[in-house]
């Protein structure tokens, strides 16, 4: 089951009832979030890296035009398993917890305490409403200065996978509109994937043309490979209309599937292989070349891997060089592979 994580700011209540600006508005005694009318992100900088889970840390610089106030601050989070789409009892709250760790929260140098429970269990009722009681809830006092404060955050998150291995990572940016402006001013987003990986960017959304690797790697539309470094997107005066929603596809497929070129080249058997032409059998030779970055002389070569995003040919390396870097495996798979195409 997908297990999308839902975290974002989300203003509950004013705590400071004499304020004229106050966000809390009250009806017998219920109460119910509003937007702030006032305080602003003036900046973001937002780090998402994986590596076993996904690990966010968040710095913002709010801005209060006016005197200082005290807020709730919470983040939603949906459970790890749905009481509508699972067969996981409801009442049973361990199963139910989001797969969330290391969860902190700073404002203005000070580490603030924060409470968690199911939004059925607070008194936020009107968010309950929009949320859904099942729906969980970090939420924490924050004592807004007047001026600039400085809040950060960080935590831990595993995301949600599907049946070919693929694995799905969300990041709420929507409920930036939550704050004066609607938006962020001065925003930066920074994705760690790791080395030698794929993923897609989901949500078609024209900013994405703003994304640049840093590092080495490759972009196709919403599509990136990275050997090595990071993708980041800088935005002034942004104004989300998506959410961040990452998918890194399973190999799973691809490796079921006899035609294609990974599973071809590096796992079909002999006799699955002796059918094949000396041109397939010659692609999938090179196939490990290319994978290396090998830059080939070969026209057809270099056109055919020059389709895959992964192929990052680099001048000046031999081929004799490149093989000798492999490892004995791969040697010897090569050689079966040659040994296939010249009986052609």
């Amino acid at each position: 089951m997908i297990k999308y994580l839902k975290v974002g700011l989300i203003v509950l209540l004013a705590l400071l009832f004499q304020s004229n600006d106050s966000v809390l508005n009250s009806s017998g005694g219920d109460l119910f979030p509003v937007l702030e009318s006032d305080i602003e992100i003036q900046k973001e900088v937002l780090k998402l890296t994986l590596r076993n889970d996904m690990y966010v840390d968040v710095y913002f610089e709010f801005f209060n035009p006016k005197e200082e106030k005290e807020l709730t601050v919470g983040f939603v989070v949906p459970p790890k398993y749905s009481p509508e789409y699972s067969d996981v009892d409801s009442v049973d709250i361990e199963k139910r917890k989001p797969d969330i760790e290391d969860f902190t929260v700073v404002i203005n140098d000070s580490l603030t305490d924060y409470k968690f429970g199911l939004l059925k269990d607070t008194p936020f009722t009107k968010l309950k409403e929009v949320e859904g009681e099942w729906n969980y809830v970090y939420y924490f006092k924050a004592r807004f200065k007047s001026g600039l404060n400085i809040v950060k955050h960080t935590y831990s998150f595993n995301g949600g996978y599907d049946s070919s291995g693929g694995s799905f990572y969300n990041y709420v940016l929507l409920t930036a509109k939550n704050w004066a402006g609607k938006g962020i001013a001065d925003f930066t987003l920074q994705i760690d994937m790791g080395s030698d990986i794929e993923f897609e960017m989901l949500e078609d959304i024209s900013y994405y043309d703003d994304w640049k690797i840093v590092g080495v790697g490759n972009k196709r539309a919403r599509n990136f490979y990275i050997k090595d470094g990071f993708i980041e997107l800088k935005k002034k005066n942004l104004k989300p209309i998506e959410d961040i929603n990452i998918y890194v596809p399973g190999r799973i497929a691809e490796y079921q599937d006899p035609e294609s070129l990974a599973y071809q080249a590096e796992i079909a058997e002999l006799e699955e292989l002796e059918p094949l032409s000396a041109d397939r059998l010659r692609m999938l030779r090179n196939y490990f070349f290319a994978r290396k970055g090998y830059k080939f002389n070969s026209k057809d070569l270099l056109k055919f891997y020059s389709r895959c995003i992964w192929y990052l040919p680099v001048e000046g390396k031999t081929s004799e060089e490149i093989f000798a870097l492999m490892d004995e495996k791969t040697k010897k798979r090569i050689k079966v592979l040659r040994k296939l195409e010249r009986a052609k």
